[in-house]
C-alpha cells in the first residue's frame, strides 16, 4: 500500500511540474511574439492619420469669407476674373497659391 501511495505522489510531482513548465513555456513563446510584433509595428513607416492642420506658406484651401479676404489680402480689391477662372470651386476644392490668385484675380497688379 506505501508503494503505490508513493508511486501516486511521484507522478502527482511530475505532472504538476512538468504542468507549469509548459504553461510558462506557453507565456514565454507568447511574449516572444508579443514584443516581436511590437518591434515590427515601430519598425513600420507611419501613415499619418489626419491631415494637416496648419497649411504650408501660400497654400490656403479658401472658401467663401475666406477667399473673399484672401483675394483682398492679395489684391488689394475685389476679383474680377479675366480669362474665365472659377477659383471659388478651384481655391475650395485645393489648396490655392498665391500666384493663382494672382493670375486669375489681378494679373495686372504683379
Amino acid at each position: 500500500m506505501l508503494r503505490i501511495f508513493t508511486i501516486l505522489c511521484l507522478f502527482a510531482s511530475i505532472y504538476i511540474t512538468s504542468a507549469s513548465f509548459g504553461r510558462s513555456f506557453d507565456v514565454d513563446l507568447n511574449n516572444a511574439l508579443f514584443n516581436q510584433l511590437q518591434f515590427e509595428h515601430l519598425r513600420a513607416p507611419r501613415i499619418l492619420s489626419r491631415h494637416r492642420r496648419v497649411p504650408g506658406p501660400g497654400d490656403i484651401r479658401a472658401c467663401g469669407r475666406k477667399l473673399v479676404a484672401m483675394v483682398f489680402h492679395i489684391c488689394s480689391e475685389p476679383c474680377n476674373p479675366k480669362e474665365g477662372k472659377d477659383i471659388a470651386t478651384e481655391c475650395c476644392s485645393n489648396q490655392c497659391t498665391d500666384a493663382f490668385i494672382r493670375s486669375a484675380c489681378c494679373p495686372d497688379a504683379v
